[in-house]
């Protein structure tokens, strides 16, 4: 049951991509997915910026699904712990807390990572600080935990390995500024990887696969049992 529960709330993550959409739909000046970052959606005041108008009418609902989801990651984080071996569980569910802590900082603190939006710097150093914890965190966590499974759940370790490699892709880019194409785009490079991984946990969990318990058949304690 615990497994389960764990699985249904990473899954849960899966519903972040299609709360974005239906905020977006309600903006105002019409919102760029590529110009526009992902936190624009939540600002709870209109403004005019260098670049452009920002204002979204339900900014509510889209910082309520980031709590949301830094709640049921860090749910999901903790029922899920005892399935990693020893050696990882805790470095790599402390990892899972500072992600999910910074999830559900961007939404109490809604704002911006380049403006002091309405001239609040306090507000955009915790914003900051959030969407640090989330994006560098989350990326740490998919990357630990390919890592760990690396040699007993192999299929699984590299498909998270290739996201984490989006995900870091999209971090070099947006740190040492070589995009070419919008700061939203590569924002959500930074992001996606992270809720797509949350998404292949939860569903590898609930169908079933084997225990990310770092043993093999070979080395597993025999069934007094048996």
């Amino acid at each position: 049951m615990r497994r389960t529960l764990g699985g249904l709330a990473y899954l849960a993550g899966m519903l972040f991509p299609l709360v974005e959409v239906v905020v977006a739909r309600a903006w105002v000046d019409g919102y760029s997915w590529s110009r526009n970052f992902i936190s624009d959606l939540g600002l709870t005041q209109c403004v005019d910026l260098a670049r452009g108008t920002v204002c979204s009418p339900r900014h509510i609902v889209f910082n309520a699904a980031f709590v949301f989801l830094g709640v049921v990651i860090a749910f999901g984080s903790i029922a899920l712990a005892p399935v990693l071996s020893s050696q990882w569980r805790r470095p790599v569910l402390a990892v899972a807390l500072v992600h999910a802590t910074g999830v559900a900082m961007i939404g109490l603190f809604p704002g911006s990572v380049v403006e002091a939006i309405g001239g609040d710097a306090r507000r955009m150093l915790l914003h900051s600080a959030g969407t640090l914890a989330a994006i560098g965190g989350g990326n740490l966590l998919v990357l630990l935990t390919a890592v760990a499974t690396w040699r007993t759940w192999r299929g699984y370790a590299v498909v998270s390995a290739a996201l984490v490699c989006v995900g870091l892709l999209g971090i070099a880019i947006d740190t040492l500024g070589l995009a070419t194409v919008g700061p939203g785009t590569v924002q959500r490079m930074t992001a996606y990887p992270v809720v797509a991984w949350l998404a292949l946990t939860g569903a590898a969990v609930l169908i079933g696969r084997p225990p990310l318990t770092g043993m093999t058949a070979a080395s597993a304690p025999a069934d007094p049992h048996s």
